[in-house]
């Protein structure tokens, strides 16, 4: 990811349905916003600190290089601790989550599970909102994770 990208990606609130991966995982998965219901950017939930059961928001990776199968599925239903948040804006009582949100794997501490994906559109030079395709979603998930996905 370049220093311009992963700039944006920090400056960014994560919405529901953006991308997180495991640089050991098979495939990047999307998270699920369910902690609030009403506060929304361009129409998506904005994730927060609460969004943290397993199985609910985060799923699981695929193939790990390190276990075989990701080890999430054993802790399906518990919490994931997410670090590095907007510590000065909450929603709901909860901080929100931004592109440099991550958790650390709970069974390989060293491993980060890191956003490369915000949610949000950008605007065209209207100024119209011009939502991204699944393959320029997928493009930049496999830029991050130095794989194709696709």
């Amino acid at each position: 990811m370049d220093e311009k990208t992963k700039k944006i990606l920090e400056d960014a609130y994560i919405a529901d349905g953006a991308y997180c991966g495991c640089k050991q995982g098979e495939f990047a998965q999307p998270v699920k916003a369910t902690h609030s219901t009403n506060v929304k950017l361009q129409g998506l939930k904005i994730m927060t600190c609460a969004d943290s059961k397993v199985m609910k928001n985060v799923l699981d990776f695929g193939m790990c290089q390190l276990f075989g199968q990701c080890r999430l599925i054993e802790i399906a239903g518990q919490n994931i601790k997410w670090e590095n948040f907007k510590s000065d804006v909450k929603i709901k009582g909860s901080k929100a989550l931004n592109g440099a949100s991550y958790f650390r794997c709970p069974f390989a501490a060293e491993e980060k599970i890191n956003f490369y994906d915000h949610q949000q559109n950008k605007l065209d030079e209207d100024g119209k909102i011009r939502a991204k395709t699944t393959g320029e979603k997928l493009e930049e998930a496999g830029d991050y994770l130095g794989k194709s996905i696709k």
